[in-house]
């Protein structure tokens, strides 16, 4: 009987797959509003993006195309120059 609960619970482990997980609108929706939701996860989240360049990127872009962050850029051509 042990063997079999044994074999029971080990063929039931399931298996991650973020990619696929994330191609489905319903569950990439789900996982962006969890973190967001979650200060803890939240901040987590802004600091590993902090330290990947791509992501680092991407957010500077938003905040360049953001209308208070490209006004400060326009009063600060040197500022602007060093950030791209």
């Amino acid at each position: 009987m042990t063997v079999g609960l044994v074999g029971t619970i080990i063929s039931c482990k399931s298996t991650f797959n973020a990619t696929e997980t994330m191609q489905v609108e319903e569950n990439r929706n789900a996982i962006y509003q969890e973190i967001i939701s979650n200060p803890v996860q939240f901040t987590n989240f802004i600091r590993k993006a902090q330290k990947n360049d791509e992501a680092k990127k991407i957010m500077m872009k938003d905040q360049m195309e953001s209308g208070n962050m490209k006004m400060m850029m326009d009063k600060n051509p040197e500022m602007k120059e060093k950030m791209q």
